[in-house]
């Protein structure tokens, strides 16, 4: 398989039960993407073309930093096949083979997978197939979600029938297991096995059979990462809430469970570090007593002075609550302000210019949404424009697709359809714009041209094959190249055509025509002369008997 489409293949990156992942070049724009590829023995299978197509639509519709994103498909005929961003790194699931994360790095990870699935979840999807090799790292070391091949939205009819099991079973959550109905708290179940994973290097639940691990994943608790690494255990509480059996007793949000993570860890390195008495914290403490002692004694002083001076207030020895970044992606500069501002941290730089038809979105953050910071820390964003799309219908189909191009458009396509307009004249357009609608540059926007009235296709069977031509022409359908066959029609007349005559079409469309190429000659058999043998017998017989004619009578006595 040397190309698929405009992708030229340059290597096998993975192969799944439904897909092969290639490694390709798009050829037109000389770009490097990952090409999914439904497997050939299962485009005559409808329902696995319709969870490929699902997939697609899924994952496109989708746009986040942390989600991969879709930038073509075919998916109309086969090869059935989309292309995906090509992110360059290894998986988590790769990752781990050189064993477990410190905790940082696993709440990079899980701050930027609760993001990605907060949105898909806002978006009305359910993962339900969360797990370490369906994440996979950009070269820059960000973390993407992938593989929205068994998703479940809630506007759509499932592909599957009750009770079915669908995901990887160590990362099922107990209701997923028993085939029950699931929300989006059993991709917050498996974001908890997959930090589980990160932190241990081994799975909660382990069997050899499928089975035996979905058994413990209903009715068993998993071990606590604390008898796995001892510096684990002031996680144990965590984990009960992550892999609760209860969905309502496990985190609500992907936001509530990075927050926790992150609490967590920072009460564990408080606590890590100890009690040391040296003299920079024994200045601290006089320090500290000092300003306390000033501080009663301009109370005491207060009061005294203005009795009417209430203490509004007490004081807390509670420990603040750490700094949280705050996700802001897919907001407005405006937006992402003010809930940057709320969060008590602050934007670096301004957004970008941009002209009135066009407007900045956030489509990346650093540090990740979920992970701790100092307070007003700098949270640097990553902006790309949203655009305003022109309504192009009853244009010229090539001033149609130059309007959308000047708008920063790059995936315009052209379907051509009968109708009573000028041909080349934009009947439809979709999708149709609103004044309150903004869409992306990648978004495809379709154009149905019209190719004027339909055009009924001439009986052509019986002509000469010029005749034939010249009628095809005249009606301004294409012919496509004849081809011949041996028949009792007289040789060089056409005998079938397709489509049928009557039918209607519009110009351009292709007619297909068979000729007559003569009679069938008649082919004889070349008779071969019989040849006659005498069987040995009979010729010893004759033999002897010449011999006996030949020898002489001799009398008897």
């Amino acid at each position: 398989m040397d190309s698929i489409g405009p992708y030229r293949i340059i290597g096998e990156l993975g192969r799944g039960g439904m897909s092969t992942v290639y490694r390709a070049e798009q050829t037109t724009v000389r770009r490097i993407v990952a090409l999914k590829v439904l497997r050939s023995e299962l485009e005559s299978d409808p329902a696995q073309v319709e969870r490929f197509r699902r997939e697609a639509h899924t994952a496109a519709n989708l746009q986040h930093a942390h989600i991969v994103k879709v930038w073509d498909a075919s998916l109309d005929q086969p090869p059935y096949y989309f292309a995906l961003e090509f992110l360059g790194g290894h998986s988590v699931y790769r990752r781990l083979q050189r064993g477990p994360m410190e905790p940082a790095e696993a709440l990079h990870v899980l701050g930027a997978i609760c993001s990605a699935l907060d949105y898909a979840h806002a978006a009305g999807i359910v993962h339900r197939d969360v797990k370490s090799s369906n994440v996979i790292f950009r070269t820059d070391g960000g973390a993407v979600l992938t593989d929205f091949g068994i998703v479940q939205a809630s506007s759509e009819s499932p592909l599957t029938v009750a009770g079915a099991k669908f995901g990887t079973p160590h990362y099922m959550s107990p209701e997923q297991a028993k085939g029950l109905p699931v929300d989006h708290r059993t991709d917050l179940y498996s974001a908890g096995v997959l930090l589980y994973e990160m932190l241990t290097g081994q799975l909660p639940f382990q069997g050899d059979r499928p089975e035996a691990i979905l058994y413990q994943v209903v009715h068993q608790s998993p071990p606590k990462p604390g008898s796995v690494r001892s510096e684990l255990r002031k996680l144990d509480g965590f984990f009960e809430k992550a892999l609760a059996k209860s969905p309502e007793q496990r985190f609500q949000s992907g936001a509530q469970m990075a927050a926790a993570f992150s609490a967590c860890l920072a009460t564990r390195e408080a606590k890590t570090r100890g009690p040391q008495l040296d003299w920079s914290r024994v200045r601290r403490t006089a320090i500290v007593a000092a300003l306390c002692v000033v501080l009663v004694a301009s109370v005491v002083i207060a009061r005294a002075l203005l009795p009417s001076l209430a203490l509004g207030g007490r004081l807390s020895s509670r420990p603040a609550a750490p700094t949280i970044v705050p996700s802001v992606l897919h907001l407005t500069a405006a937006e992402a302000r003010a809930k940057a501002r709320s969060a008590k941290v602050q934007i670096e730089g301004p957004p970008p210019s941009s002209p009135d038809n066009e407007r900045p979105i956030v489509t990346g953050q650093t540090p990740a949404a979920g992970q701790p910071c100092a307070p007003r820390a700098a949270v640097r964003l990553t902006w790309s424009n949203q655009l305003r799309m022109p309504l192009v219908r009853n244009m010229g189909s090539a001033a149609a697709q130059q309007a959308l191009t000047n708008c920063g458009f790059d995936r315009i396509q052209l379907r051509y359809e009968p109708g009573v307009l000028t041909p080349g004249t934009v009947m439809q357009q979709a999708p149709e714009p609103r004044a309150d609608q903004w869409y992306w540059p990648h978004d495809p926007v379709t154009l149905t041209v019209s190719s004027g009235p339909a055009v009924e296709v001439p009986a052509v069977v019986g002509l000469s094959s010029a005749q034939a031509r010249e009628a095809i022409a005249a009606a301004r359908f294409a012919l496509a190249e004849p081809k011949y066959a041996a028949s009792d029609a007289v040789k060089g007349t056409v005998i079938s055509q397709d489509p049928l005559p009557g039918a209607r079409g519009k110009p351009g469309d292709v007619i297909a025509i068979r000729i007559s190429s003569g009679a069938a000659p008649v082919v004889r058999r070349p008779q071969v002369p019989r040849t006659r043998h005498r069987p040995t017998a009979v010729r010893r017989s004759r033999s002897q008997t010449t011999q006996q004619r030949s020898s002489p009578e001799i009398p008897l006595p």
